[in-house]
């Protein structure tokens, strides 16, 4: 078996109708522990969904029940459960998660595998030429001083390159909220060979941040910083950052409307109010009462 130690879970797993029943039921709690002991385990096994001790000798509930230190009547209920759920099956004689790739899909590491094969290949290439034109102007008298001048470049890209399709692979499937296909794995593949891994990550926060999660909204994307020269993290960030200027709209000077003035009006301000004096106020009263 070989030695994969990931099984992927999704943030919104408590959102699941089936795991929803299961934790109002008696021993939800146990029961959610056991189930992902069991799915934890079938990863580790990496037999593609079945739970196996070795290639040849399938868990026996009496061996589920030790491993996991719960009771084996509880193991053989939550095994039941499960089966009436239609998140375990037994076939022939053997437990099997069902809807494994869910779980754990290994067409995106072979493609990781595949891509960093092909990569590895190139670099080594490449090395030898850079290391060949160097012994080509100071010649190593001992031929295997070369050999290992090539070993040790090609050690030190293995540990560069080997994490990096598969973080990107696995922050895509994050991001994507679902497992990625072997053709987008073979088209992010064919990206990391034009784009640095920094530069795809921004094209997928740039395609989370507009709600458009998947792989052709993506490739516009790229295909636009390509068109502009992007090479680089700061290329990327520069093309965003001109993006988003020219999606803000304009700003326009308001205008002022135009009120009609009456023919009257001379423009001037009108005078000030003067105020009478209580002489004046005096005289206007007594002739407003003769006036009555």
């Amino acid at each position: 078996m070989n030695d994969v130690k990931w099984i992927k879970l999704t943030v919104n797993v408590f959102d699941d109708e089936k795991i929803k029943f299961i934790e109002t039921m008696p021993n939800g709690d146990t029961l959610i522990i056991i189930w992902f002991k069991l799915l934890c385990l079938a990863g580790k096994c990496n037999s593609g969904g079945y739970i196996m001790l070795t290639d040849k000798l399938a868990y026996t509930d009496e061996m589920l029940s030790s491993i996991f230190r719960k009771d084996i009547k509880m193991i053989q209920f939550a095994l039941n459960t499960f089966q009436m759920l239609d998140m375990v099956e037994i076939v022939e004689n053997r437990y099997f998660i069902s809807n494994w790739d869910k779980h754990q899909s290994l067409d995106k590491l072979e493609a990781k595998k595949a891509y960093d094969r092909e990569y590895q290949k190139k670099v080594r290439e490449a090395k030898k030429i850079s290391l060949e034109n160097r012994t080509s102007v100071v010649r190593v008298s001992n031929d295997n001083r070369s050999l290992e001048l090539e070993l040790d470049l090609d050690k030190e890209s293995i540990k560069e390159e080997e994490p990096r399709a598969c973080v990107l692979f696995d922050l895509f499937e994050t991001e994507m909220q679902r497992p990625i296909t072997q053709k987008e794995c073979e088209l992010l593949s064919e990206w990391l060979q034009e784009f640095p891994s920094d530069v795809l990550e921004l094209s997928l926060t740039e395609a989370v941040k507009s709600n458009a999660r998947n792989f052709r909204y993506i490739e516009a994307i790229l295909n636009n910083w390509r068109q502009a020269g992007v090479k680089t993290h700061a290329d990327a960030l520069r093309q965003i950052a001109e993006f988003e200027t020219a999606k803000k709209p304009k700003k326009k000077a308001k205008r002022t409307a135009e009120v009609p003035l009456p023919d009257w009006y001379t423009g001037k301000e009108a005078e000030e109010e003067t105020v009478m004096s209580e002489e004046e106020r005096q005289k206007l009263i007594e002739e407003l009462k003769n006036f009555g």
